[in-house]
């Protein structure tokens, strides 16, 4: 009994593990996007706002994920079912929502930064 509890765990363990690597790999796929945004924008002569807080919002976004991860792995949290499925499922809509947003702006407005397009006078 005892392996068999420890089996679903470290099974358990090694998905959410495997969710928080994906989400910090989507991530990463939207930094992109916001990098070939800014560069389309600074093309069209927006200029970037100097943001002292946005390195603090990276951290502490990439101190959330890390957060979860050893959460689970240094407490040892346990598994629950009844729990775990209908986040999941709020997981997965949140993140459709997310990416309908992020394609539905026009090419160029979707960006991390704030940037500034200066209008013709």
């Amino acid at each position: 009994m005892d392996l068999s509890i420890n089996l679903l765990r470290d099974r358990t363990t090694a998905a959410f593990l495997g969710l928080l690597l994906a989400v910090a790999l989507l991530r990463l796929v939207e930094l992109r996007i916001s990098k070939r945004h800014q560069k389309e924008m600074a093309a069209r002569g927006a200029a970037k706002i100097d943001e002292p807080k946005f390195r603090w919002m990276v951290l502490l976004h990439t101190a959330v994920l890390l957060g979860a991860a050893l959460e689970v792995v240094v407490l040892r949290r346990p598994f629950i079912l009844w729990l775990a499925a209908p986040m999941f499922s709020l997981f997965l809509a949140a993140n459709a929502v997310r990416w309908w947003v992020i394609r539905s702006l026009a090419p160029g407005r979707g960006d991390l930064r704030t940037l500034s397009l200066r209008s013709p006078s």
